[in-house]
């Protein structure tokens, strides 16, 4: 409702603007903030809010990263008691151990959900950063311990540190700063495929010869994602799938151990105390939840029938206690998590924002896909951790720290938007104005030609009965 003013003189007007400052001075004075009750938790969100500064899609993406990581820890308690009482003789040790590594992963993620992600396109940096990860895959082969007949981690003041998981992190940061570049520079097609090459495939390679085909094969997607994002043909991308299908097969014929995986996803019914029992069971614990689970804590399958079942296989015990219902809320709170750094992607200011959000999206996509597959016997069992779900620190910590940088991508998104709606809104009324203006047009020039052109029925002689 508006209203009308009358006659009032600016005297008047400046007097009630100096009372009206007094009286919002005194109160300001007067006025302390509450601290009790909700009060203290107003305080709280605000300043969590000034921390992070997310709105819109980044909101989502905290909220959604934040509820799959606490339920993961929920779940690796419980599927871990078996074991941590097993090795620690304490049934707590390994969910003391993932709570603290999600402290510190959200810690880290706080951080990078404020540094403005173009501090990170740094060509030197990440030269570095490359090498340093070379390095580390390098030294897991030479030094680390042999757990479940694979070197994939590295002992360091008494923790194992796995450096394939921050690999993919920064392959991600690497391969959109280069792409980036090379867009700008408008380089050549085989130039960009070269660029990408040096830097997946070094790592794909040393990542499989852990082994750990899985998590080299994410490498590889990676790099494939960003360059049919930037439109490389298909013709070059079929030579590049081609040739790593082929250098896949070559190295599962010489691995004995890769082989024998191989063969129990194409014979899954055999050998079922043997290469195929962690599969078999995995099913039948699937099987057992039935629609709604056993329920939370109740699983059986947990006491010594899934070898680790807190790692990669928990997706077989989060089914087993919620059933179907709980893994479809699961695939779609995953689903969601996806979707929206596909649409940081898509809303993202410049190429390096946007191929850094799509390579995310593609890591948690894949992983995802791979273990879940695995588990249910739809892709070879390859050892892939379920993303800020399965037990262990590096993966949690690389995990959360990518969701931070998909933070802060996405806290650029809604200004873009804004300026691509307001710049587009009056092209869209230009063009029909332009119709209408050139429709008016034709049709003044059809009356005029048909009003001055003399009538055919007139010169027409008229016929004679």
């Amino acid at each position: 409702m508006v209203f009308k003013r009358h006659g009032t003189t600016t005297a008047n007007r400046t007097r009630r603007s100096e009372t009206t400052k007094k009286q919002a001075k005194s109160t300001t004075t007067v006025q302390k903030p509450s601290t009790r009750g909700p009060g203290i938790v107003r305080q709280a969100g605000a300043w969590l809010g000034s921390v992070t500064k997310i709105t819109g899609t980044a909101r989502w993406i905290g909220f959604l990263a934040l509820g799959l990581s606490v339920f993961g820890v929920v779940m690796v308690g419980s599927a871990s008691l078996v074991p941590s009482l097993a090795l620690y003789s304490t049934p707590w040790h390994l969910l003391q151990m993932q709570v603290l590594f999600l402290l510190i992963g959200v810690a880290v993620a706080l951080v990078l959900a404020r540094i403005d992600y173009h501090t990170w396109d740094r060509p030197s940096a990440l030269i570095v950063c490359v090498g340093m990860a070379w390095l580390g895959l390098l030294a897991v082969k030479a030094v680390g311990p042999v757990i479940g007949g694979s070197r994939r981690w590295l002992p360091i003041m008494g923790f194992l540190f796995q450096p394939s998981e921050f690999a993919k992190l920064v392959v991600v940061v690497a391969v959109a700063s280069f792409v980036s570049r090379y867009l700008k520079a408008k380089k050549s097609q085989g130039a960009l495929v070269i660029c990408v090459l040096t830097l997946t495939a070094p790592t794909a390679l040393l990542v499989i010869l852990e082994p750990d085909f899985g998590t080299g094969s994410i490498v590889a997607v990676i790099g494939l994602v960003a360059l049919f994002a930037v439109g490389v043909s298909g013709r070059m991308l079929g030579m590049l799938v081609t040739v790593g299908v082929a250098l896949g097969g070559v190295y599962a014929l010489i691995k004995p151990y890769t082989m024998q995986r191989f063969l129990g996803f194409l014979h899954p019914g055999q050998d079922l105390l043997g290469k195929n029992y962690q599969l078999h069971q995995s099913k039948i614990a699937i099987a057992s939840g039935h629609l709604f689970g056993v329920g939370f804590g109740a699983s059986k399958s947990k006491w010594g029938a899934i070898p680790n079942p807190h790692t990669d296989f928990i997706f077989s015990v989060i089914g087993e206690e919620f059933g179907l219902i709980g893994t479809c809320v699961l695939l779609a709170l995953f689903g969601g998590l996806v979707w929206l750094a596909v649409r940081a992607s898509l809303r993202a200011p410049d190429d390096f924002g946007s191929l850094l959000a799509l390579g995310i999206a593609t890591w948690f996509g894949m992983q995802i896909f791979i273990n879940i597959a695995s588990v249910v016997g739809l892709f070879p069992v390859t050892g892939v951790p379920l993303p800020m779900i399965s037990y262990g620190g590096t993966s949690m910590i690389a995990d959360v720290m990518a969701v931070g940088l998909l933070i802060n991508i996405a806290t650029f998104e809604r200004k873009d938007v804004k300026k691509v709606q307001k710049v587009e809104a009056p092209r869209k009324s230009e063009l029909s104005g332009v119709r209408t203006s050139s429709h008016r047009s034709a049709r003044d020039a059809k009356q005029l030609t048909s009003v001055g052109a003399p009538r055919a029925s007139a010169s027409r002689p008229r016929r004679t009965r």
